[in-house]
């Protein structure tokens, strides 16, 4: 299911807070090729392009992982659901 990232805007942008200026990374998280989540990271200006491009490909490594937990919590959940009512139907039960 693996996901890739497509930088869609890359500039450099002024923050006003410490009067600096700072390269504005925003992309795109894609699955199948289709547009599944817009991000966007900030780095100071002379970050090297490799930097922010293993920057990037780790984020999508991170998306992934946080979406198989996701998926893997989901599935506990409903195990744990059918549990119990597996427990709740058994309580208090006469048995011969």
């Amino acid at each position: 299911m693996g996901y890739t990232a497509k930088i869609t805007e890359a500039r450099e942008e002024f923050f006003l807070a410490e009067n600096k200026p700072f390269m504005d990374i925003h992309f795109d998280i894609l699955q199948d090729g289709q547009k599944v989540a817009e991000r966007r990271l900030a780095y100071p200006i002379g970050t090297p392009a490799s930097a922010i491009e293993t920057d990037v490909s780790n984020y999508c490594k991170m998306y992934e992982k946080d979406h198989e937990l996701a998926a893997k919590a989901e599935a506990n959940a409903k195990v744990k659901a059918e549990s119990d009512k597996i427990l709740d139907s058994l309580l208090g039960k006469e048995i011969s």
